[in-house]
């Protein structure tokens, strides 16, 4: 993974195995580290990074989340059901069966539904910013994600941090394939918790990267074009919405 100021993880079991099998790198910072009371810590709302790496790995509820998504539920769609006539099934047609017709049994089969969207959000966000005002919109995208799924589609879910510092340095997480349905446990904390930024976030560019960002490691991207060019790069998709704690910048 560390040949590139660039990664795609594909899951957040991916990251969190990348992350624990690297090791320090000589000259680079270990602000990740930073415990309570240290420098910068009082704006994570974690400990350390190894609570941190468990509230990522396990996933960690957000009272105000999960109240502003308590009415809304989904079964996903991972896949629906097509009925037949066949010489077998589940049930017979009782008067083509009378009739002697050999394809008397209705049967079914599961097709994989191929309407499929993708949503990434962008990580970066002002330390002004109250958690409060992220989980808005993370509650908006999650119940756009849930509507989506009701109305037949399957939806993707990418996190994503471009930063800009003389040279473009990203990665994106895979955290949701459309192929699962919303747990919203699981997504809480990379979607919510500044630790995500402070603690995670910095775990990759002191460790990952193959060249290292440099002090304050950069700073979020706002450049619509170059994180589109960034996205495009990574995962050559044709048609995504991108986010961030202000809502959706924008489609394609």
């Amino acid at each position: 993974m560390r040949s590139s100021n660039k990664l795609l993880f594909n899951s957040i079991s991916e990251l969190l195995r990348e992350l624990d099998e690297s090791s320090p790198i000589p000259g680079r910072e270990n602000a990740s580290e930073d415990h309570d009371g240290g420098p910068g810590s009082s704006w994570c709302d974690t400990r350390s990074y190894e609570e941190a790496h468990e509230w990522l790995e396990f996933g960690h509820e957000y009272e105000g989340l999960h109240t502003g998504l308590s009415k809304y539920k989904t079964n996903g769609t991972k896949d629906m059901p097509k009925h037949y006539l066949d010489v077998v099934g589940y049930t017979p047609v009782v008067p083509l069966y009378l009739q002697g017709v050999p394809t008397c049994m209705l049967n079914q089969k599961k097709t994989i539904n191929n309407k499929i969207v993708t949503f990434i959000y962008q990580l970066s966000v002002p330390a002004c910013v109250d958690q409060k005002d992220i989980m808005k919109t993370t509650t908006e995208l999650m119940k756009n994600i849930i509507q989506l799924e009701k109305d037949g589609y399957r939806v993707n879910l990418y996190v994503m941090n471009y930063n800009d510092n003389d040279r473009g340095y990203g990665y994106l997480i895979k955290l949701k394939t459309d192929r699962e349905t919303l747990n919203i446990k699981k997504l809480c904390f990379p979607l919510v918790s500044s630790s995500m930024l402070r603690r995670i976030d910095f775990r990759v560019k002191e460790r990952l990267f193959k060249d290292w960002i440099g002090g304050g490691y950069g700073h979020g991207h706002n450049s619509e074009s170059e994180m589109r060019d960034f996205i495009n790069d990574m995962l050559h998709l044709k048609h995504y919405e991108l986010w961030d704690y202000r809502g959706k910048l924008f489609s394609l």
